[in-house]
């Protein structure tokens, strides 16, 4: 069993599995002074008449929202939530470059809201958010961009309660080493209109997962302790009146939150990985005291994701941004006019290698990863 994360460790991971667990508690650790990191940014909140004082219904809804900049500078938001054309609630809060937290607008009745993402530079985006009586979840405001704004709504409670198809979950391998955490299942669907997909795991010749569900446009939902240890497991996902994909699931040893991540695009076709970041910043080194180019290729099996040329002077370094479609094992590989090198990068929550070293040599390049599993 591995030791227990770090609160830095934890802070990473909780940013890339928003509403799984509540956010609030996880998005804002205290720093030394005992002061949360939310507290200490600046923000101003302004409510009209809220759902608060309005007549009094029956039973109040859980429904709220929240914010992640995925951005690499820090960014200004303002969040309006209207309900026929009349604002019930606004914030506008400060948050720092990959970062997230709780936003303090939620809506307490039932109804049809519009909801307005507003940025500093005057970007904006607006989501239909419909509330109803049994309503439990959350609407995330992700700022992907310095200049873009996109929603996703989180809805609380499992994919499939019953999806074990072959005792109770989590499944477990005889006499393999168990995960820090329990795998869990997360579904997405980015495009506007609703899909239905089933989703099932496979080990050797037992289905022990398997779900279907209706999704509406724009949002999630999970399915948590669906795995128990380390193995590697066969994925089918089928999407009515759209695609079809297989993959398989890797789960290391040292991938202590193990996460399948399904998405489905704007055409219906799935793409299957590990929860993951988007994108990470390569370092490319040329300790020699002549000007050298590199041809750099990140690969996703055979297939490449992301390519690009850089040329660095004498003496120097420089920085290249990679660029990943879904969180999963890659390979990158690095050509220079002296040899190729290449190196496996893992980029799952918590189970990363990250901000990898490509050193210019007049033997060919050379690759370090910098492992970073969490522990």
């Amino acid at each position: 069993m591995t030791a227990p994360p770090s609160r830095r460790s934890v802070l990473r991971t909780c940013v890339g599995t928003l509403g799984v667990g509540g956010l609030a508690g996880c998005l804002a650790p205290s720093d030394d002074s005992g002061t949360n990191r939310s507290e200490r940014r600046t923000e101003t909140t302004t409510e009209t008449p809220s759902e608060t004082s309005e007549s009094p219904t029956p039973r109040r809804v859980e429904a709220h929202l929240a914010a992640e900049n995925e951005a690499d500078t820090e960014v200004a938001l303002t969040v309006t939530v209207r309900r026929d054309g009349e604002r019930v609630a606004e914030q506008t809060a400060t948050i720092d470059a990959d970062d997230g937290r709780s936003l303090a607008v939620d809506v307490a009745r039932p109804g049809e809201y519009t909801v307005e993402a507003r940025l500093r530079s005057g970007t904006s985006s607006t989501f239909d958010w419909e509330i109803g009586t049994e309503y439990d979840g959350r609407l995330e405001v992700r700022i992907t961009g310095p200049d873009q704004v996109v929603f996703r709504e989180k809805l609380r409670g499992s994919v499939c309660e019953n999806g074990g198809t072959n005792g109770d979950l989590p499944f477990s391998l005889p006499d393999a080493e168990e995960t820090y955490r329990p795998g869990t299942v997360e579904i997405r669907n980015d495009a506007k209109s609703a899909m239905t997909l089933t989703v099932s795991i496979v080990h050797e010749e037992t289905t022990y997962f398997e779900c279907t569900t209706d999704l509406g446009g724009r949002q999630f939902v999970s399915n948590d302790a669906v795995t128990a240890s380390a193995g590697t497991y066969a994925v089918t996902v089928d999407v009515s009146d759209g695609g079809r994909t297989e993959y398989s699931w890797q789960v290391p040893t040292e991938y202590n939150w193990p996460k399948l991540l399904v998405v489905v695009d704007e055409d219906g076709d799935p793409l299957v990985g590990c929860g993951g970041r988007s994108e990470t910043s390569l370092v490319v080194e040329n300790p020699t005291n002549e000007s050298q180019s590199v041809d750099l290729t990140l690969l996703r099996g055979e297939e490449p994701v992301d390519d690009g040329s850089i040329t660095v002077d004498p003496d120097s370094e420089t920085e290249h941004t990679l660029s990943f479609p879904i969180g999963d094992f890659y390979t990158l590989r690095a050509a220079t006019d002296a040899g190729t090198g290449a190196e496996t990068l893992a980029y799952c929550d918590c189970y990363e290698q990250f901000s990898p070293t490509v050193t210019l040599g007049p033997d060919g390049p050379q690759i370090e990863p910098v492992t970073y599993n969490c522990e």
